[in-house]
């Protein structure tokens, strides 16, 4: 049988600190005081930016004539709203505010320029990028970046493909020339945003990135070379594997598995004893990515690992190097005397749906241990074990523990499922 709540009107749910604008607009057309004027602005972050069209055109109109504030938080904000609310009627008045004295609202237009992402302000931006203030420049290197990436998408509407070809060759050059820049915050910000735009013979000038004194920018400069799936990159990436950083070595694992090259697994291997947990967690998704069968014997390994957020991943990356050969692995590993490894088999031959593990996982049932007793359970019922539904059924019922329980009848349902 089913029940129905009472049906109590037709009106849109009112979402949780939703502005309304009729009350705060007219405030705001009145008022002459910053502090005033920037309160009002803030209740208006609140404003659904896609709910009604009138309460944002209305907002977009009481709001622009702020981007012409002497405080720079004012303008900062009107502008920050503005873009968000995809207001491109904006546009000229925030390539304005990148001309304007004090340099947060140069930050805060560069910023709102990259929300808004129309290539219309590629020419501001990129003198955007020869800002006296660093902040500006590296802010206006990552708006460009975004409209880079929105050029680079076939689907967008607007402007032909002639000229999204030219104008992201504009950014690249623009880009190109920040990567020397003297400050650090906006070398990063150039790599990262050249990754997105680069076009053929961009690797290099990324390359040389790898050499920075900064590691903020070598880590931007890998990231960059594992977006751009270069493999010529792969001997700079894995000399990174042994810098003394923790943040670059972690950076150039994941690049070397977005590359899909497996020049660099002997090293990858290496670094799954890094001390750091987080390098051992980019190594896993690396040989993931790489689909190596040769590495099971490591990620099987890695089970044991003190961090549960290691161990946690791997019965993702069994199933991700999972092949015939590695079944044959695998199943035996099932009565492992370990149980951190039973664990993580079991999972990952629920994921890949091996048939054969059910008699294994079966006998697993009995083990003494509560968390593989779930995760056995937990695997049979991804299996659609119908063989095991007695037992399961018996689990649900008169399992003292009830994260057993729960499992159980998780399970369960999930077999029910499947077998419909």
């Amino acid at each position: 049988m089913f029940f129905f709540a009472p049906v109590t009107g037709c009106h849109r749910p009112v979402r949780e600190n939703e502005v309304a604008p009729e009350d705060v607009l007219p405030r705001l057309s009145r008022s002459t005081s910053p502090g005033h004027q920037l309160d009002l602005l803030n209740s208006l972050s609140a404003l659904d930016p896609f709910g009604s069209q009138k309460a944002l055109a209305d907002a977009s109109r009481a709001v622009r004539p702020l981007l012409r504030s002497s405080d720079p938080e004012v303008a900062a904000k009107a502008g920050e709203l503005l873009s968000r609310w995809n207001d491109r009627s904006a546009l000229p008045a925030l390539l304005g505010l990148l001309k304007r004295d004090d340099p947060l609202i140069r930050f805060s237009a560069a910023a709102s320029l990259g929300v808004l992402a129309d290539p219309a302000a590629i020419t501001g931006l990129v003198l955007g990028g020869g800002d006296p203030d660093s902040t500006v420049r590296a802010e206006s290197c990552s708006a460009l970046g975004t409209i880079g990436r929105r050029l680079k998408d076939a689907s967008m509407p607007g402007s032909p493909a002639g000229s999204r070809r030219d104008d992201l060759k504009r950014i690249a050059a623009a880009l190109r020339l920040r990567i020397h820049d003297p400050d650090g915050s906006v070398r990063a910000s150039a790599a990262r945003s050249l990754g997105v735009v680069a076009a053929e013979g961009d690797i290099f000038p990324l390359l040389s990135l790898l050499r920075d004194p900064e590691p903020g920018v070598v880590g931007a400069a890998a990231a960059a070379l594992g977006v751009l799936e270069d493999r010529r990159a792969v001997p700079g990436l894995v000399a990174l594997l042994e810098t003394s950083d923790p943040s670059v070595r972690k950076v150039a694992a994941t690049a070397l598995g977005d590359l899909g090259d497996s020049t660099g697994l002997p090293s990858l291997l290496l670094l799954s004893k890094d001390p750091d947990p987080e390098i051992r967690r980019s190594v896993l998704t690396a040989l993931r990515l790489l689909g190596e069968p040769s590495t099971l014997p490591t990620v099987l390994d890695m089970a044991k690992d003190p961090d549960p957020q290691v161990a946690g991943q791997v019965p993702y990356v069994l199933a991700g190097l999972y092949d015939s050969s590695a079944r044959d692995t695998l199943l035996p590993r099932l009565d492992d005397p370990d149980p951190k490894i039973r664990r993580c088999v079991a999972l990952a031959l629920g994921f890949v749906g091996e048939q054969r593990a059910i008699p294994r996982l079966m006998r697993a049932l009995d083990d003494p241990d509560p968390l593989i007793l779930v995760d056995a359970v937990t695997a049979l019922g991804w299996l659609g074990a119908s063989e095991a539904t007695e037992r399961m059924q018996r689990m649900a019922r008169e399992d003292p523990r009830p994260e057993v329980r729960e499992a159980a009848y998780l399970s369960l349902l999930q077999v029910y499922n499947l077998s419909r």
